[in-house]
């Protein structure tokens, strides 16, 4: 039986195990009966606007980019490529030409559908929550 408010039940769900709880507890199946107290506050957010384009599937772009091509032209570009990402210090390949890599950007942002969708407001708080009473057999 659920008979918690909405306030209740976000209370709750800040509850978080403190470190080393996990290992506290022996592998198998602990049965458990406790009253806690949960006393504390929770901070509600505003509601917000998340405005976000589409992703660009690079990798499916390029195959079928190197699917335009002669089978000559598609072998140098992927050896060249191939090279490029080997010597490179950190596995990144460098465009000569910013120019050409930022008019591709926007024609793909310009291309992709905008989604804009309502997020609700984040909850934040601390709750504390104090042992009652435990009724589980064998407690201390």
């Amino acid at each position: 039986m659920n008979n918690f408010t909405g306030l209740q039940q976000m209370a709750l769900a800040k509850a978080k195990p403190a470190d080393g709880a996990r290992d506290q507890l022996a592998v198998g199946t602990h049965a458990f009966d406790f009253v806690v107290r949960v006393v504390g506050s929770l901070k509600v957010g505003e509601d917000y606007s998340s405005t976000r384009s589409q992703a660009v599937p690079w990798k499916q772009l390029a195959v079928y980019l190197l699917g335009k091509v002669n089978a000559a032209t598609r072998d140098k570009v992927v050896r060249d490529f191939l090279e490029a990402h080997r010597s490179s210090p950190d596995g990144k390949v460098r465009v000569a030409d910013e120019a050409m890599v930022e008019a591709a950007e926007a024609a793909a942002a310009e291309l992709l559908e905008v989604t804009t969708t309502t997020c609700r407001g984040k909850v934040t708080g601390t709750p504390v929550f104090e042992l009652v009473e435990d009724r589980t057999r064998g407690a201390a």
